[in-house]
């Protein structure tokens, strides 16, 4: 099983390393095959199947740089997930949750249950929370949790969570 202190020992071995942004930032899928044969089509190109293949490998050649800034917010997420879980806390992750309101985690603390946002604090991560936060239902109730530099155990250069964000969840819970 994954442990907290697992992905601190592994974030030594392997820290994270920042990747320039492309000038054309790509999407999280890449370009899909069907939008390349349409733009060609559109241009009045049928592409031989090696020239389709080339494009559709050339287009998502970018795609590299996006998992690879991603990867530090999710190892900083997996291993709040960790700490809360190692904690006492029942948690659960949920992919379409994630994706469609920004909800990370489903926590259980004293009997309540509340569904966190945990995210890196940056200029663009609160753009994207302010987007997420329109998606969610008006009486949905989601807690921010954001994580500053300043409160943020670095690690393999990796910004994570610490014991004592867990115990202020619990805190907030907890009479």
């Amino acid at each position: 099983m994954i442990t907290s202190k697992g992905i601190e020992a592994f974030l030594m071995r392997h820290p994270y390393k920042s990747v320039k942004v492309p000038e054309t930032e790509e999407t999280v899928s890449g370009t899909i095959m069907a939008e390349i044969f349409e733009e060609q089509t559109k241009r009045g190109i049928i592409p031989s199947q090696f020239r389709f293949a080339h494009l559709v490998n050339e287009r998502n050649k970018l795609l590299f740089f996006r998992p690879a800034r991603a990867w530090a917010s999710f190892l900083m997420e997996y291993h709040l997930y960790c700490l809360l879980r190692e904690n006492g806390i029942d948690v659960t992750y949920n992919l379409n949750e994630d994706f469609e309101k920004g909800v990370d985690f489903t926590i259980w603390v004293c009997g309540k249950t509340a569904k966190l946002h945990a995210y890196y604090s940056t200029k663009s991560a609160e753009e994207w929370a302010r987007i997420k936060r329109k998606n969610r239902h008006k009486n949905e109730e989601i807690i921010e949790f954001p994580l500053y530099k300043e409160e943020a155990r670095v690690v393999g250069n990796v910004h994570l969570y610490t014991l004592e964000h867990v115990r202020m969840l619990v805190r907030r819970f907890c009479p």
